[in-house]
């Protein structure tokens, strides 16, 4: 039997459905948008204070529109 990986902050940020983040600039699963390093925290999900980013949600990634998406 094999085990299922715990899920981290980047399995979230990846799941098409999941709650949109105060830094999306579209919708998750938007087609023409794909993930980017948050610019508030740089991809760490993390404040320089410790605290957890709230513009991604301590994912360390927000989507954005990409080529004319959105």
């Amino acid at each position: 039997m094999s085990e299922e990986k715990p899920r981290t902050p980047r399995d979230e940020a990846s799941d098409p459905e999941r709650a949109p983040t105060p830094g999306d600039e579209v919708e998750p699963g938007t087609q023409g948008a794909a993930e980017t390093v948050c610019d508030v925290c740089g991809g760490n999900g993390r404040l320089e204070n410790g605290e957890g980013c709230s513009n991604c949600n301590g994912t360390g990634v927000v989507i954005k529109a990409v080529g004319g998406g959105g």
